[in-house]
Parts: structure tokens; C-alpha cells; sequence
């Protein structure tokens, strides 16, 4: 079996070894790139004198660019490519992110990595030679002084380490390898925490909330403008969700062609989530007629994969995302709002199912009470969610609602202190509704082995205390 198109030894812009038929499509439009390259220096150069940059090169300031509209109006247009590695990180805030922090903030994080052994450090590592096995920097045949597998580690374990609630999310290895194509290792560690947590907030977690609410956003704008198209679609029972979400997870690397996620992520690190909106509604558009000629939900579907893939022609592209509608941060609130209620709801729904069904074999309760608990303790406003999924409870959520549950504890003691420490059997300093119902129900209804089997001596400090506790639990 011979592959139909093979690699060839031409690379693209950042290193990618270029496919036989990419390397035709870098011939054809090798011209209209030129052209279009020079055209745009010229109007940076000219923008550069205006502003009286030093040296012709941008400065670091945020603030002075991104209210200028002459400078969107150039970044729309694609930035010069040896100015991305500055523009890159200002743009995206990270300049401003890494002011806020200690010159030595990341090196100590990098340090702390080396240290690092865990389930998330042991995800990183499998998804490693998954990221761009085609570039040569990042193959497993690398050498050991070109590789560039060793800096890709140490920014994904430093991140892990600096924000423990996300971790590290597939996609993020995609992301920090494209940002170590252009700009230096540290400043691609600076703009990852940029994107994970200002330009795309919620993409990255456990349940991927901020990506499943736009992409219920893309669906509502692709039924707006193609509403016929759409209808097939769901009639074919092909979802947009599974096929659209590296698009949102990713940002069209490595499906978009290079040249043009370059531009694409120009425009996106100033403009945010709206520029993959539009770039989204502005493939359909362009690939309209083909979707007509689809027969099948297995033709369909290779089309919509190949969607992006074949877009070497940037400057159409993003002609077309000029020429559509507005789509404005004010105009998506509202979808954004009905959808993350939505999803929400749906959440709650899989967790109540699978938390009851799991602690009516774990605890004593019925099933009826287990759902009315679980109704009632979704709904407090005080609480927060976790990662998990559930809603937890800190020790002070827990005092408060364990006393008004329980007469006779009261909050602030050292047996309410000790009580939430065996009932936080995850040891992570917050109480699940599983971990809640677990306690309770060998309080209300556990026998004497059973709560002696759970109150491990090492707790106290003594046997007196220990004694004293467990009666308490009687």
C-alpha cells in the first residue's frame, strides 16, 4: 500500500515537511504570497515611522496597539513574519502576564518539574512524540541538540505546576509546540498561560466548558447563514461538535496549511475566540457547493474533515471573513449565557445520575433519598465545582451546612476539624457530594467497626481524643 501523498524534503515556513500535493499548492500561490508579503511590509514600514518605533521594530506596550486601528486593520492583514515572536507575545498579553511575576518565576517552576512524577507529568510524557511527529524537531528521530521534545516538556510540567486546576489538557501539547516554532521557550511558556487563561478561559479543564459552549455558538451561527446545509446535516446524523472541536481546542494548527494558521493566529491572539468564529463560518462558506455534491454521511464527513486542509489560498479566506456579518463579543453574550446554562443542566444530570447510582452501592441510603440530597446539595449558592465535576464544599462551606444538618456540632472546633478531615477521604481539602454521603451515611447508619475502620488513629494525637471523637459519631 503506497501512500497517495507522500512527503517530499520541502519544508513550509516553520519547519513542517510539506506533503507532495502542499508542495504544489505552495508553487501555485508562491507568487500571490510574495506579493501579498511585500505589499504588507511596506505598510508595516510605513506604520513603524509613523509611530516612531525604535529600530523599526514594535514595542512591548499593549495598551498603545490594540486601541489603534490602524494597527488591527495591518495585524487583520498579517504581520510580517520576523516581528510575530514580539508582536506574538504582546498581543496576547503574556508581556504584561510575565511583568506580574518574579524574573525567576519560570525557572523555578522548571525546576520544580524536574521533581514532578504524576499521573498529569505521565500524560505529558505519552503525548510528547504525538504532537508534531512530522516536523523533524519533534520526531523521535530528533537528535538530542535539535530536539526540541526536552523544552516542549519542561513549559507543559511548568504550566501544570503553576496552574494545578487545569493541569494539562490534550491540545495544550499542540499549542506550546506551534508556540516554540516562532518565539523563545520561555516567552512560549508566557503566552500558553495567555491563551488557557484569558483568551480561551474554560477550553482547558476537566469538562472543556468554554469549548463546549462555542461550539453549541458555531452551530447556532452555521444554522443562521446555511440553514438548509445544517438540516442535512443533523438528517445525516453527522455532529459538528466531534468534527469542529480540535478547530476551537487547537486554533487550525496543523489543519490549517501553515501560511494561513500563521495569519489566522495574527489575528487571533488581538482578536480572541471571534476571529475562529468567523474563520470557521468563512470555510463553510467557501466550500459551500461541494457539501451539495455529498450523497452519503461518509462522504460528508471526509469533506467537512478536509475543510480546512486545502485552504493555501489565505488571502481568499480572509476576504471572506471580512465580507461576513458581524460577530461581536456583545452578540454572542447571550448564546454564550443560554449555552452554558444548558450544558450545565446536562452536566448536573450525568453527575446526579452517576453519583446516586455509585453511593447507593457505597452508603446506606436509598435511592430516593440519595436524590433528594443530591437535588439539594447541587443547588447551594455558596458552593463551588471542581474539576471532577460535582459540586464541593471547602471547610467552611462544610461547617456550615454540617452544623445546620447535625444539632449539637457546632463550626470552628477542633471535632469539626477533625470530622472533615475523615470525610475528605481524597485528602485534596474539599468534600464531593459522594464524599459527603459516604460520612453521613456511616454517621446516621454505620456500626461501631465500621466508623472505628474509618477513623484511622493516625488523625489524633492521642487515644483520649480518638475515643472521645468516635463516641461523638455514635
Amino acid at each position: 500500500f503506497m501512500d497517495e501523498d507522500p512527503l517530499t524534503d520541502e519544508t513550509d515556513l516553520v519547519g513542517f515537511r510539506l506533503t507532495r500535493s502542499a508542495a504544489e499548492q505552495r508553487a501555485k500561490y508562491a507568487g500571490k504570497w510574495a506579493a501579498h508579503e511585500e505589499k504588507a511590509q511596506r505598510q508595516w514600514d510605513a506604520f513603524a515611522r509613523k509611530m516612531r518605533w525604535e529600530s523599526g521594530a514594535p514595542p512591548c506596550d499593549r495598551n498603545a496597539l490594540v486601541h489603534n486601528a490602524e494597527f488591527k486593520e495591518l495585524v487583520f492583514g498579517g504581520i510580517p513574519h520576523k516581528w510575530r515572536p514580539t508582536l506574538w507575545k504582546t498581543l496576547s498579553g503574556a508581556t504584561e502576564l510575565q511583568a506580574a511575576h518574579e524574573r525567576s518565576y519560570y525557572s523555578t517552576l522548571v525546576r520544580a518539574s524536574f521533581r514532578e512524577s504524576s499521573a498529569i507529568s505521565d500524560c505529558i510524557e505519552m503525548d510528547l512524540y504525538r504532537t508534531f511527529p512530522q516536523h523533524p524537531l519533534f520526531s523521535e528521530g530528533a537528535t538530542t541538540p535539535e530536539s526540541m521534545i526536552p523544552t516542549l516538556r519542561r513549559i507543559l510540567v511548568a504550566y501544570s505546576l503553576r496552574n494545578r486546576s487545569v493541569g494539562y489538557c490534550q491540545s495544550m501539547n499542540s499549542i506550546g509546540a506551534w508556540l516554540l516554532l516562532l518565539i523563545p521557550e520561555e516567552d512560549a511558556f508566557w503566552v500558553l498561560a495567555a491563551i488557557v487563561e484569558s483568551i480561551c478561559p474554560l477550553y482547558y479543564t476537566h469538562n472543556m466548558l468554554g469549548c463546549q459552549v462555542d461550539l453549541r455558538i458555531l452551530r447556532e451561527l452555521l444554522v443562521r447563514v446555511f440553514p438548509a446545509h445544517m438540516s442535512r446535516f443533523e438528517e445525516m446524523g453527522v455532529s459538528l461538535s466531534l468534527l469542529c472541536t480540535k478547530w476551537f481546542l487547537c486554533q487550525f494548527i496543523n489543519m490549517l496549511p501553515t501560511t494561513t494558521c500563521l495569519r489566522v493566529w495574527d489575528s487571533f491572539l488581538l482578536f480572541g475566540t471571534i476571529i475562529t468564529f468567523r474563520t470557521a463560518v468563512a470555510l463553510f462558506r467557501l466550500k459551500e457547493k461541494q457539501f451539495s455534491t455529498c450523497y452519503n454521511t461518509l462522504e460528508l464527513i471526509q469533506q467537512l474533515n478536509a475543510l480546512p486542509k486545502g485552504m493555501f489560498n489565505h488571502t481568499r479566506l480572509f476576504k471572506e471573513i471580512q465580507a461576513l456579518p458581524d460577530i461581536t463579543h456583545e452578540q454572542l453574550l447571550p448564546l454564550a449565557q443560554k449555552f452554558g446554562r444548558e450544558i450545565k443542566e446536562e452536566m448536573d444530570e450525568i453527575h446526579r445520575c452517576r453519583d446516586v447510582d455509585q453511593l447507593v452501592k457505597l452508603s446506606k441510603f436509598r435511592k430516593s433519598e440519595l436524590k433528594a440530597l443530591w437535588n439539594s446539595f447541587s443547588d447551594l449558592e455558596h458552593a463551588d465545582r471542581s474539576t471532577r465535576g460535582s459540586v464541593v464544599l471547602n471547610m467552611g462551606q462544610f461547617e456550615h451546612i454540617f452544623a445546620s444538618l447535625v444539632p449539637g456540632w457546632q463550626p470552628n472546633t477542633p471535632a469539626m476539624d477533625q470530622l472533615f478531615r475523615i470525610f475528605d477521604q481524597q485528602g485534596d481539602n474539599r468534600i464531593d457530594f459522594r464524599e459527603l454521603m459516604t460520612g453521613l451515611s456511616l454517621m446516621a447508619k454505620g456500626t461501631l467497626e465500621e466508623k472505628l475502620h474509618r477513623v484511622h488513629p493516625s488523625r489524633f494525637s492521642s487515644r483520649l481524643p480518638l475515643f472521645i471523637f468516635v463516641c461523638s459519631l455514635l
